[in-house]
């Protein structure tokens, strides 16, 4: 099933607001098997409003716009939608009762609300008051929904995926599948890509880089062939491929902890605390994350961790010798089952020819095994921070699965 996306605002196109439910649908229709073919943002404009809906007709089996149904002026999606399927406008009194029941009088809003398009299927708004809108043409679905996110989503994931769900033809399905590579970068993965897709020129495939990561998704009709292309990948990076829950690396970390009854502490000096705010972006982290110690200073890398005078004297910060001693020294403290430790040079400045600006030294101890690298990451200050954090949540993954399958 071929797909678009209408939203519509010019609060969109200002910059003023953004754009986060083009993402919620694409993503949930990938899921659903559908093919997203394209996305609009068009201005509070009846015109612009009912060319690209009547444009995304043409071309489309499925079509779904956002925005303009409530009862101010620059709303005017209702109306754009009686002129597009020749109806009008009129007052739904059990629509109506609902809206008083929910806000306790029958307003000028209200009655503004409970007037819908005569011919359209009325889906229910559990959020807001706008309701959404369906109309059928020759076999195609056009949903208008609610512009505010927290209105649009409920709208969706109860009135609208259920009614896509049961029209996508299992034949016709859009496959889609995802890998995740660590510590790559878009240049060491695209001659494959080529590769892949001479020999399997049905198959989409896209690749997304992070600080750190690279994801690539392969999407198709044909399940046979997405598996063998995944396939050639796995074999090509086997060192760098991870497995990760929802594309998530804290969220991954957080099951293989749960899995093994295993609990994680950090000491981060390089990261300022980015690593433990990551981790906890997740859900119940608490059930495994202990906490981190964010030791900038060397004085606090003595006091809080029990780093060696001399070893900070003679090595320095950001060095093997004391990123063996953060990870050590917070697994102590914290009683955890592993340490984790994050030291370098994020930049702009501080940087020598010896340790250039980016580099940086990452620890994991358990206790018994110890392992520390040394890196150096590219970009920014933002990009380098990111891109150790992500690698070491990836390293945790290797270091948890590879000792315990």
């Amino acid at each position: 099933m071929k797909a678009e996306i209408i939203a519509i605002g010019d609060e969109l196109l200002s910059g003023f607001v953004l754009n986060t439910n083009m993402q919620h649908i694409a993503k949930a229709l990938l899921i659903e098997g559908c093919f997203v073919q394209r996305g609009w943002i068009v201005r509070d404009k009846l015109s612009d409003i009912k060319d690209a809906v009547e444009a995304a007709m043409e071309r489309s089996d499925l079509v779904i716009a956002t925005g303009g149904l409530g009862p101010t002026i620059d709303d005017l999606t209702r109306e754009a939608a009686c002129q597009l399927f020749d109806t009008t406008l009129v007052l739904n009194p059990y629509l109506q009762e609902a809206l008083v029941r929910k806000y306790g009088a029958l307003t000028d809003p209200v009655r503004n609300q409970a007037t819908q398009p005569k011919e359209a299927k009325i889906l229910s708004n559990p959020v807001g008051s706008a309701p959404g809108l369906l109309f059928e043409r020759k076999g195609k679905m056009i949903f208008f929904l609610p512009g505010p996110p927290i209105e649009m989503t409920a709208v969706f994931d109860e009135g609208v995926i259920p009614l896509i769900r049961a029209r996508v033809d299992s034949k016709g399905k859009w496959q889609a599948r995802w890998l995740y590579f660590s510590l790559m970068k878009e240049s060491d993965i695209d001659p494959l890509l080529h590769e892949v897709q001479k020999e399997y020129p049905e198959l989409c495939l896209g690749i997304y880089p992070a600080p750190g990561l690279v994801s690539v998704s392969i999407k198709g009709l044909n399940e046979e062939e997405i598996s063998r292309a995944m396939e050639k990948f796995q074999a090509a990076f086997p060192q760098n491929v991870i497995t990760l829950e929802k594309g998530s690396l804290s969220l991954t970390c957080k099951k293989i902890f749960d899995e093994r009854g295993m609990t994680l502490a950090a000491a981060e000096s390089l990261t300022g605390g980015l690593l433990g705010e990551i981790v906890t972006r997740t859900p119940g982290a608490s059930s495994y994350f202990l906490g981190s110690v964010v030791a900038y200073s060397n004085q606090l890398k003595k006091a809080l961790l029990e780093v060696n005078e001399d070893t900070l004297a003679s090595h320095g910060a950001v060095s093997e010798a004391v990123a063996k001693e953060m990870a050590e020294g917070v697994r102590k403290i914290a009683g955890s089952s592993i340490g984790v430790s994050l030291t370098g040079i994020a930049g702009p400045s501080g940087g020598s020819s010896e340790k250039p600006v980016g580099t940086y030294f990452a620890a994991i101890t358990d206790g018994t095994r110890t392992k520390v690298w040394k890196r150096r990451a590219p970009g920014t200050r933002q990009i380098i921070t990111e891109w150790a954090v992500n690698d070491m949540l990836a390293s945790l993954y290797h270091w948890i699965i590879g000792s315990h399958e």
